[in-house]
């Protein structure tokens, strides 16, 4: 099981949640990303990237495929 864990490691991961703002969109290691849209919000942390979708209409699917 250790070596599965280690393998994982800094390999981007995503969560999803619901906020009081909307739905978050969460990304670590999102770093690693090649995010040349800046479709995500790269804030404070240096290694979560992340975006809040306040509806559907807001998600873009091409953004996201291109990340």
């Amino acid at each position: 099981m250790a070596r599965r864990a280690s393998a994982l490691s800094g390999r981007p991961r995503c969560r999803a949640e619901g906020s009081k703002e909307g739905v978050l969109f969460g990304l670590w290691y999102g770093n690693r990303l090649k995010d040349s849209d800046r479709y995500l919000t790269h804030g404070t942390n240096k290694q979560i990237f992340y975006k809040i979708y306040h509806s559907v209409e807001d998600i873009d699917v091409r953004a996201i495929k291109r990340l």
